[in-house]
């Protein structure tokens, strides 16, 4: 089967992902009680974990969208993990009334700061390099 051919099957494969991914993390993380009376019936019910389902179902989703878009595999893992960890972080500010200590939201917003810091510093880095693909090649033709 040639790239193409691969290419025709993976690419709405990994669009399909994406929108169940991030659909499913939207509804978990803004309607947490729904997202677990229909989907995740595995008791007891805990708001703040199901919120977290949703960040990190968002934080794939930022990923399978990211891979559509870029080649950049470091600005595509550390554009979902920014993701998922922002929203982590306001599942901790959301519900830090609900247990927990007192530094959760601390540690999880300086964890997504961390995180955004590596994607910011990526994007130039990206702009600048050949795609992964053209890179490979380019070493290809080296040897």
């Amino acid at each position: 089967m040639s790239r193409s051919t691969r290419d025709l099957y993976v690419t709405p494969i990994i669009g399909i992902a994406a929108v169940f991914n991030t659909g499913a993390g939207l509804w978990a993380f803004a309607g947490p009680r729904s997202f677990y009376d229909l989907i995740a019936t595995y008791p007891p019910y805990n708001a703040h974990f199901i919120r977290d389902i949703g960040a990190f179902l968002l934080g794939l989703g930022a990923v399978l969208i990211g891979a559509l878009v870029w080649r950049d595999v470091a600005f595509v893992v550390l554009l979902g993990s920014t993701s998922a960890a922002g929203f982590h972080w306001a599942s901790h500010l959301i519900d830090r009334h609900h247990g927990g200590t007192g530094a959760d939201p601390w540690l999880t917003g300086l964890f997504a700061l961390l995180l955004l810091a590596g994607l910011v510093l990526r994007v130039p880095a990206r702009q600048s390099s050949a795609p992964a693909e053209d890179a490979a090649t380019i070493e290809g033709a080296r040897r």
